[in-house]
């Protein structure tokens, strides 16, 4: 499933533009305030009691007069506190999420060495005790309270607009994203972490990183790699690990990884080679191979070699046939090589739905929830467009975009048909779930009294959720969209415009 706001959130915006509107500097001061203010009793608490307190609430009344700095005026006090992520307090409702709670984490995103043994529990132990050792790793990066009430509206972070106070215990406050552990800042504590316990010695890294999971967080964060304030520390750290290899025994292999992710983003592709041929000369799991070859498409991508990236991504192939996302490589890289026909047959096979778009839409029979059965024909009947929806109940983003779409279908009924077609769920839970909404829209059941998927699913190549297709009135395929952005905003209003949608 492709989790990103789908196209239907655009809908929402043809009918109800809307407009990102810059934070208000002045709520944010008094959330900034608050933070501080909350900072100086949960001080004063450990001093007291030697460790952060279960709850925020538990600072009342104590350390804290009363519950003023814990409500935010920016809180409308509906729902939850601006991120499904954020804890709420057992006492009474606090406006900010606390990540020192004595909660049972429940697979809070783990460090990047060995596991603390859990202070609760068999599994994770608590937010307090899993998020303290965090420390370990991102210093004064990892948040103590986190604010999350001044994010703009989800369908405005598309292009990674978002904005998260986060209060660190020596007390200062800084923005982030969702995610504070992909900022700059962050990345660069993880890099002088491992440096200074890198000076001491491997037998010193192996007790307290795991190199597995310091490549998996930094391979996710490659691009940010880039930036020439890691110059200094990637230079150390690929020269170190490259010249003492010999020590790690089972972690040699991801030494060499990983020193060839930093000679890469510092510009020295032959040294990245280099470490990666040597990477194949130690013991590793069974994916391991696939992991170079894919650093190595990486390197000859970079200078340029064509021909060598056509090879790995041939044999990357091999070792997964049929995986898209080599498939895209290899076709990116046949056009640059100027095989420009090796690359259009390799592009079919990477996503054969696009391949739809200027032909005619492939017929379907489905069942609404009502029991009534639909045909693409009569669907599109008497209408300039059909946006045919594909979709399922578990999938969040399908669910975000249905209001959305109910929108659209009312402003447009008369020129414009719309159709959700469900993956996998039970007609009653479908009918249940509009009828509480109260949508207008045509929605039926994609999947017949077997229990498998109709045929519709394969016939348009839907392999991620939501998926969506406008065909024209003449039956032909006009779009289709996975996700969207400003761009699919821009060709939708174009698509629906030529075909009378107005």
């Amino acid at each position: 499933m492709k989790l990103t706001v789908s196209l239907l959130a655009l809908l929402l915006m043809l009918v109800h533009p809307v407009s990102a509107a810059p934070p208000d500097e002045k709520d944010i001061a008094v959330s900034m305030a608050n933070l501080k203010t909350i900072h100086g009793a949960l001080v004063a608490y450990e001093k007291k009691h030697h460790q952060w307190p279960d709850h925020l609430s538990s600072l009342i009344p104590d350390f804290l007069p009363n519950e003023a700095a814990l409500r935010d005026p920016s809180d409308a006090g509906k729902g939850n506190i601006g991120s499904t992520e954020a804890h709420e307090d057992p006492k009474f409702r606090v406006s900010y999420s606390y990540e020192r709670a004595a909660d049972v984490s429940n697979g809070l995103p783990g460090p990047l060495g060995p596991f603390p043994a859990p202070d609760v529990g068999k599994s994770w132990g608590t937010w307090r005790h899993v998020n303290g050792h965090q420390e370990y790793f991102w210093g004064d990066q990892v948040p103590l309270v986190r604010c999350f009430l001044h994010r703009p509206p989800e369908e405005e972070r598309a292009d990674g607009n978002d904005l998260v106070l986060n209060l660190t215990p020596s007390g200062r406050i800084y923005r982030s994203k969702f995610d504070w552990d992909a900022e700059a800042d962050s990345i660069d504590m993880v890099l002088r972490a491992f440096a200074r316990d890198l000076t001491l010695g491997f037998g010193n890294v192996r007790r307290h990183w795991n190199l597995g999971r310091l490549k998996e967080y930094l391979d996710g964060n490659s691009k940010a790699l880039g930036d020439k304030r890691f110059k200094a520390v990637l230079t150390e750290l690929a020269g170190a690990m490259m010249e003492r290899r010999g020590e790690l025994e089972k972690d040699a292999r991801p030494a060499c990884q990983l020193a060839a992710l930093f000679e890469l983003k510092l510009g020295n592709t032959d040294r990245c080679l280099a470490a990666l041929d040597e990477a194949a000369k130690f013991p590793g799991p069974e994916w391991a191979p696939v992991v170079d070859e894919q650093r190595r498409a990486e390197a000859y991508r970079a200078v340029k070699n064509f021909k060598e990236e056509v090879a790995t991504y041939r044999r990357l192939l091999v070792m997964r046939p049929e995986n898209r996302a080599y498939l895209a490589g290899l076709a990116n890289a046949l056009e640059a090589a100027g095989e420009k026909l090796a690359a259009k047959e390799a592009r079919a096979k990477v996503d054969p739905g696009a391949a739809l778009i200027g032909k005619p839409a492939p017929d379907f029979t489905v069942t609404a929830v009502d029991g009534r059965v639909i045909s693409l024909k009569e669907a599109l009947a008497g209408k300039k467009a059909l946006l045919v929806n594909f979709w399922f109940l578990g999938c969040g983003p399908c669910r975000l975009e249905m209001p959305h779409l109910d929108a659209l279908y009312a402003k447009h009924r008369d020129t414009l048909g719309v159709i959700g077609i469900n993956f996998g769920d039970k007609s009653m839970d479908i009918h249940r779930y509009t009828k509480d909404k109260n949508f207008g829209l045509t929605f039926a059941l994609g999947k017949d009294d077997t229990g498998r998927a109709a045929p519709v699913f394969s016939a348009y190549h839907v392999s991620s959720y939501p998926t969506n297709f406008v065909i024209g009135a003449d039956g032909k395929i006009l779009w289709r969209g996975v996700g969207f952005g400003a761009a699919d905003l821009r060709e939708l209003e174009s698509v629906l415009a030529n075909a009378g949608v107005k």
